[in-house]
Parts: C-alpha cells; sequence; structure tokens
C-alpha cells in the first residue's frame, strides 16, 4: 500500500527510483513482525529477519526483500548524500549496527533521523553511537528526531 501511495504521490517527480523492500542492515529476508499501536492498521508495519530454514517454507508474497545502504548506493551509482532523511520505523537499529555502516556513514554530510526506540529498544543509542564514532556531532535534537552534521562538513 505505501509503495503504491509513494508511486502516485511522485508520479509527477523525476529521477526517483522505487523498491519494494525494506532498508535493512543486511540482505536476510523480512517478514511482517507486528504492528503498530496507533493509526491506521493498514500502514502498519514493523519486520524482523527470517532465519534461513523458515524462509524456505514461508510463501513469497509472506517475505520481504531487505535492502542496505551500500547495496543501493552501488545499484543507483550514488558516491556521496548531502542530505540522508530517514524514517524507517525500528529498523534504523539494524542500519546503523551493521558492520557494514563504515561504508557508507562517511558519505553523507547530514542525516535527519527519526528514530523509533518504542518498536526497536535502543535505536536511539544506535545512530548515536554510530554518528559520534564516524565524527558527526548533533546540531538540533527533537523527542526521537536528530539532525546530525559531519564535523568539518
Amino acid at each position: 500500500h505505501n509503495y503504491r501511495l509513494a508511486r502516485l504521490n511522485t508520479r509527477h517527480c523525476h529521477n526517483i527510483h522505487y523498491i519494494l523492500g525494506a532498508l535493512w542492515g543486511s540482505n536476510q529476508p523480512l517478514k511482517q513482525a507486528r504492528g503498530h499501536s496507533w493509526g491506521p492498521k493498514e500502514y502498519q508495519f514493523l519486520a524482523e529477519e527470517v532465519p534461513a530454514a523458515e524462509s524456505r517454507s514461508l510463501r513469497q508474497d509472506k517475505l520481504v526483500r531487505a535492502h542496505t545502504v551500500e547495496e543501493l548506493m552501488a545499484k543507483f551509482h550514488i558516491s556521496e548524500f548531502s542530505f540522508v532523511k530517514m524514517d524507517i520505523e525500528g529498523a534504523e537499529k539494524e542500519v546503523f549496527e551493521s558492520p557494514t555502516r563504515h561504508q557508507w556513514i562517511p558519505k553523507v554530510r547530514e542525516l535527519m533521523v527519526e528514530t523509533h526506540d518504542r518498536n526497536n529498544k535502543n535505536c536511539s543509542g544506535a545512530v548515536t553511537q554510530a554518528m559520534t564514532d564516524a565524527g558527526f556531532r548533533v546540531v538540533q535534537s527533537f523527542p526521537d528526531k536528530s539532525h546530525w552534521q559531519r564535523v568539518g562538513g
């Protein structure tokens, strides 16, 4: 549903690549885990990794393709980001704890991220650790949202 809405709402825009899948810290298959406790149910989607043995027994329409930041950078020939806006409903933890985060975080100038500790415990901690380790500082902070800027960038 969200994929169809994104295509509809941006139909007049150019240079947009639509991906039916989820941003994650690995390419491990995912499945819908549980919904949020707020909002209409048709928009509620959280993901969890599916063990390899289980993924073979699930119907393909029950699996969600996971994509990493570095995979998408390579696929679309992106060498750096001026600005990244990230709101991925709890998957921030997997993305910012990924062993490959060191490949893409240094290629970002600024990042605005909304964290979802209510969906995945310590998402904000994972983002803070990864960004400070990479030499970023918080330039603006809100409840569950922070704007990071590369020091000297």
